[in-house]
């Protein structure tokens, strides 16, 4: 499964984050709910029909294995890139997000890598990809 979604706030940056406790706090439950809602929409996307939460995890292991390792891909269009464990720092509101809708732990899920593609036609994206 591969998500596409936007990068998230530099609030969640814990590199230099002078912001509020509050800012933070609405940032990662934005990211939180759009990760859950673009999760939802793909497997609705995939099956070809509308699904309720108690659906998901079973539509989702049916057609998948459970999940246990995912991958970023940080689109990026500038002449510098982040830290491989700055991006990791600041998707964990994501990740939580689609572990909420797929209804897994996420603590069964690994990190295989963070790859960088400057690209100004995707820039400030970045592809969640579940294998």
């Amino acid at each position: 499964m591969q998500l596409l979604l936007p990068h998230p706030p530099s609030a969640l940056s814990p590199n230099g984050n002078h912001s509020h406790f509050m800012a933070v706090s609405n940032a990662r439950k934005k990211c939180r709910d759009i990760a859950c809602a673009a999760t939802i929409k793909q497997l609705e996307q995939e099956t070809g029909c509308a699904l309720t939460p108690a659906e998901i995890p079973a539509i989702y292991t049916t057609r998948h294995r459970t999940p246990t390792i995912y991958r970023i891909v940080w689109n990026h269009w500038g002449t510098t890139q982040p830290d491989d464990d700055n991006v990791v720092a600041r998707i964990k509101s994501y990740k939580d997000g689609i572990c909420d809708a797929l209804q897994i732990n996420d603590k069964t899920l690994r990190l295989r890598g963070v790859d960088f593609i400057r690209d100004k036609a995707t820039a400030k994206t970045l592809t969640f990809i579940i294998e």
